[in-house]
């Protein structure tokens, strides 16, 4: 069952990211938090060593104690009671600074949240929202789905 389930993240995940672009090509995409979007909170899918990387788990996106990761439960940016998280899901104005999805051509994929009934959430909210579910909301075991499947590292 352990086996199943990891594999339906995987399979989620994939359908995630793939959404993003209809001709299946890779960009950059990066995440941006606050009430104006100006507060970059990491690099999904940058090489995954690079200091930007979500998936740097000693870089300052990727760090479970880092204040600027979405990863630390602490932190404004993973806290499931702040608006600047993807984690939260109580229903705050998005525009009060829930993080957005933009890739590096300037492209709006909107927000990147688990909130799906957020008007203008990412596509592909859901996937994300059950990934979320799947990992007990533990923070480190999300990133960890995000990062290690081969999805974000290059």
């Amino acid at each position: 069952m352990v086996i199943f389930n990891k594999l339906k993240s995987a399979v989620r995940i994939f359908f995630l990211l793939t959404a993003l672009t209809s001709n299946g090509s890779w960009g950059v995409y990066y995440v941006f938090s606050g009430k104006n979007h100006d507060e970059f909170i990491g690099c999904l899918d940058c090489e995954h060593y690079s200091q930007s990387s979500v998936c740097n788990k000693f870089g300052p996106f990727g760090n479970e104690f880092s204040p600027t990761s979405m990863f630390n439960s602490r932190s404004e940016y993973g806290n499931i009671l702040s608006v600047k998280s993807p984690w939260q899901n109580i229903g705050f104005d998005p525009r009060s600074g829930t993080p957005v999805l933009v890739d590096d051509k300037g492209n709006y994929f909107g927000y990147w949240t688990i909130d799906i009934n957020i008007p203008g959430a990412f596509i592909n909210a859901s996937a994300l929202a059950e990934n979320y579910k799947d990992a007990n909301g533990n923070l480190l075991l999300m990133r960890d789905m995000l990062c290690n499947q081969g999805v974000y590292t290059k």
